[in-house]
């Protein structure tokens, strides 16, 4: 029998590390890339001219995809990094929000990448665009491009993925919320906002949602990040 989504916390933190893994694959293609352009054209072009939108019909918008890149790591980092806290004290609207936005991201640039295929620039890495006499330089750079397009769109299903996910997790957790009493905490020093993902000082007994003590009493791994292990994940 399936478990029910929030009974699944290495389902969530799969789909993270999968991010996690697909954005730094994504970074190191284009990192060859830009050391392939530098190879090539170092004593032609400079490396603002990579960046430019006189690039665009060859590379797509290189700019608005490094800021995607970045974007991405540093939200996909912090989400596994604090994966534990925010599953046991979740589910967060900022969790649907972030993964939305940038799966709009994804999908901006995803297209601005395939833009030089819809003007008739071929996926070979050997046309009129780059020559007939393709060099190595220019070949990696190339293949280099293809291949973080192709990861692109895998980042687009990834993100499609955790956003319909973390909404059907919200759902749950406003079931729970509505129809069951909410217990108090006695020994708890902190009291979680739950709207807003931050932790507040208090000195008397706090109110956990329903959901949150549903989640406590399932035990379902620690709650903290620092006793992940990675072994359990797979």
């Amino acid at each position: 029998m399936v478990k029910p989504l929030h009974e699944q916390p290495n389902l969530f933190r799969r789909i993270r590390i999968l991010q996690l893994s697909t954005v730094i694959i994504i970074s190191f293609l284009e990192i060859i890339q830009v050391i392939a352009f530098i190879g090539k054209l170092k004593d032609s072009k400079p490396i603002t001219y990579y960046l430019s939108s006189a690039t665009f019909n060859l590379y797509g918008i290189k700019l608005l995809y490094h800021i995607v890149i970045f974007l991405t790591l540093m939200s996909t980092t912090y989400y596994f990094a604090r994966f534990s806290h925010r599953w046991y004290h979740g589910p967060y609207q900022t969790d649907i929000y972030v993964d939305l936005v940038m799966f709009y991201l994804w999908v901006i640039s995803g297209f601005t990448n395939v833009y030089p295929l819809l003007k008739g620039i071929k996926w070979e890495c050997a046309n009129e665009a780059f020559g007939s006499n393709i060099d190595f330089l220019m070949r990696v750079e190339c293949d280099g491009y293809l291949f973080s397009t192709i990861f692109g769109w895998f980042m687009i299903l990834e993100f499609f993925t955790s956003t319909i996910l973390y909404l059907r997790l919200w759902k749950t957790r406003n079931w729970w919320d509505n129809n069951n009493t909410a217990v108090e905490d006695g020994e708890s020093e902190k009291g979680i906002n739950l709207g807003t993902d931050e932790e507040t000082p208090s000195t008397e007994s706090t109110k956990i949602s329903p959901y949150e003590q549903h989640r406590l009493e399932l035990d379902l791994g620690p709650r903290n990040s620092s006793n992940i292990n990675l072994k359990q994940i797979f």
